[in-house]
């Protein structure tokens, strides 16, 4: 199962984190974490979702009603980070700290040895470009890296590919029209 993959994994190969975040419709901060891991062969690289974090404001509750089915290790992590950061004393924007307390959380909630063996098992770790992941010092990274120090942790590929893309054409008219009829039609 992908489970045992993932422990396998860890303990023999060490496993990547990729994460990237955005506000949902509801103004809820998400991260969505894919961790890229070896299967049991050795050979076959995989890359999967692993969970979707919410990161609420302090003393913002989460609608925990949306599902009343019985809840899932994912739904008992959200529900503990939101209380958890409910009971937080001080300021009430998104924060480095939350953040890194919404992924151990959920990363606990399934792999439960994961942020324990941080040092070991974790190879490399990539993030937005948003100083609350990758700022030098007060940021995820810079908690992950206190765990994990040989750990690589980088600007997401795919955020710098976009960085590049708005540069190469910003000076191009004709773009402007192209993105907002796509950005009409995608809506």
């Amino acid at each position: 199962t992908q489970n045992e993959e993932l422990d396998y994994s860890i303990d023999i190969f060490g496993v990547s984190m990729i994460g990237d975040g955005s506000a949902s419709r509801s103004l809820v901060e998400m991260e969505i974490v894919y961790l890229r891991y070896f299967a049991k062969d050795g050979c076959t690289l995989k890359t999967n979702f692993f969970c979707c974090v919410p990161i609420p404001l302090v003393g913002e509750s989460t609608d925990e009603d949306e599902d009343e089915a019985a809840p899932d290790a994912h739904a008992t992590a959200a529900a503990a980070i939101a209380e958890d950061l409910r009971e937080r004393d001080g300021d009430s924007r998104y924060d480095a700290e939350a953040t890194f307390h919404a992924y151990k959380k959920s990363l606990d909630a399934r792999v439960p040895a994961f942020f324990n063996q941080l040092g070991s098992s974790l190879v490399s770790a990539s993030f937005d470009e948003a100083n609350v992941m990758l700022g030098a010092h007060n940021s995820v990274a810079s908690r992950i890296r206190k765990s994990a120090p040989k750990a690589l942790i980088w600007h997401a590929v795919a955020h710098c590919l976009e960085l590049a893309y708005k540069d190469c054409t910003k000076d191009i008219e004709f773009i402007d029209v192209v993105q907002s009829t796509v950005a009409a039609v995608y809506r």
